[in-house]
């Protein structure tokens, strides 16, 4: 069992403990009267409901899945049975208000039935989502409204929810009509189903609200049950199971709260990937395709002697640098920006290597990851490393190598080329900027080579 399983767990072994403690310690007063708290509980269970299922259809809009669409219309129904069951009866009496008792509890029902499929049904798209997403909701109130019809017209003969009063709260009331008890009964089942298969998506996809929900779920299921022993709606008194169906109402509500946050804190990051793209797109169709088309033009030429030469020469490399950077800037603009180190490194100086005839050995550490200005920088500085080592020393070999040094990182980049007297005063800049580019992200660059030897170019940070 995973960690959100074994929260479930808990919070259910919880659960299990305070309905034990209310049946057998009758000493202890766990009844109240306080028909208002009838109101406070199941209104705020109605809108809580709602706000879930908004955010559930807002999903919906999205992934176009079976399941989020059988969870809206579950969680629809478990708020208009809060309404029915607490707030309308505020205001009515008589037979009217045992109508209202009976269909609030079918409504529930309904509702969790509608929940456990949702948490058992196996994921997969809808062919019409708006087509489906119509009959879901009109199968729903077809379901629900003739449910109430029949009850309106037999509202007169149907029995109270409670039959005898309740003179010891403490002591559970089993005198109810079994339909109620049954229906009681299915509902905790259907809400302990649903809380089992909420679990096992959470954990298999990390899908965090779908853990909160599971472990509302269970507070219901336990609020169900509750009221199989104790039917508090239909009394004056407040009970354990309008607690546990309040704390469920709590729970469902962190984890709307929660959604919204994750919702929020997506947003930029999906802005920023949009323009990322748009700026990858335009790169590619616009100035990587007009520094291509020199390069070309530049390859074509033939042979120069003298100045010409030398200028040719030095106008070639500038266009393969400046094709490998705008090559390089694609591949960065177009990744996933939570792609671990390693793989884009990898990416990144295969890519150089090959342009350039040279064989690359990589030992990098797996899953490391940095900082989106320390990955860029470590891309930059091994690139050029891995640039000047194929171009200038004469090695068919580059090593590059990836290692966590306690909360750091140390990049390497080796040859075993000819080297160069790295005392000496170089006109180059890629050293420069290779120093500098290390030093704004809080590393430290240091370059060691001795002429026959080869080079190593080194950065901790």
């Amino acid at each position: 069992m995973g960690r959100i399983g074994g929260t479930v767990g808990l919070v259910a072994s919880a659960s299990g403990l305070v309905t034990l403690a209310a049946v057998t310690l009758a000493p202890l007063q766990f009844a109240y009267r306080s028909a208002a708290s009838h109101v406070i509980v199941s209104t705020a269970g109605s809108v809580v409901a709602l706000l879930a299922a908004f955010l559930i259809f807002g999903r919906l809009r999205r992934s176009a899945r079976l399941n989020d669409l059988l969870l809206t219309c579950g969680l629809c129904l478990l708020a208009l049975s809060s309404a029915v069951l607490a707030v309308l009866p505020a205001f009515v009496s008589g037979n009217s208000r045992v109508f209202l008792d009976w269909d609030g509890r079918i409504w529930r029902l309904l509702g969790a039935c509608l929940l456990a499929a949702a948490a058992l049904t196996p994921r997969r798209r809808l062919e019409q989502p708006r087509l489906a997403t119509k009959l879901a909701f009109a199968g729903s109130l077809s379901l629900a409204l003739p449910a109430a019809l029949v009850l309106w017209l037999v509202r007169g003969r149907l029995p109270g929810i409670v039959l005898v009063a309740i003179v010891r709260p403490n002591w559970p009331d089993l005198d109810a009509p079994w339909p109620v008890l049954a229906i009681s009964a299915i509902t905790a089942v259907l809400f302990a189903m649903s809380s089992v298969g909420f679990v096992r998506d959470a954990e298999r996809r990390g899908d965090e609200l779908f853990a909160w929900i599971a472990a509302a779920s269970v507070l219901a299921a336990f609020s169900s049950f509750n009221y199989l022993l104790y039917p508090s709606r239909s009394t004056g008194w407040v009970y354990t199971g309008d607690g546990f169906q309040f704390l469920s109402s709590v729970v469902l509500l962190l984890g709307a709260m929660q959604e919204i946050r994750s919702y929020w804190r997506s947003v930029p990051q999906v802005r920023v990937l949009e323009e990322r793209r748009r700026m990858a797109r335009d790169l590619h169709d616009g100035l990587a395709q007009d520094i291509a088309y020199i390069g070309r033009n530049l390859r074509a030429l033939g042979p120069l002697d003298g100045e010409l030469g030398e200028r040719l020469g030095r106008l070639r490399q500038a266009a393969e640098r400046a094709e490998l950077e705008s090559r390089r800037a694609l591949a960065s603009l177009s990744a996933p920006m939570d792609e671990p180190l390693d793989v884009v490194l990898a990416r990144a100086v295969t890519d150089v290597a090959d342009r350039f005839g040279a064989e690359v050995e990589l030992d990098l550490a797996s899953g490391a990851l940095a900082s989106p200005a320390r990955t860029e920088s470590l891309l930059r500085i091994a690139c050029e490393a891995v640039t000047n080592a194929a171009r200038h020393s004469g090695a068919s070999r580059v090593v590059v190598s990836l290692h966590r040094t306690g909360d750091g990182l140390r990049l390497r980049v080796q040859d075993a080329g000819c080297g160069f007297d790295s005392t000496a005063p170089t006109r180059g800049f890629g050293l420069i900027s290779m120093r500098e580019r290390a030093r704004s992200v809080g590393g430290r660059l240091s370059v060691a080579s001795t002429p026959g030897r080869g080079t190593t170019v080194e950065v901790a940070m």
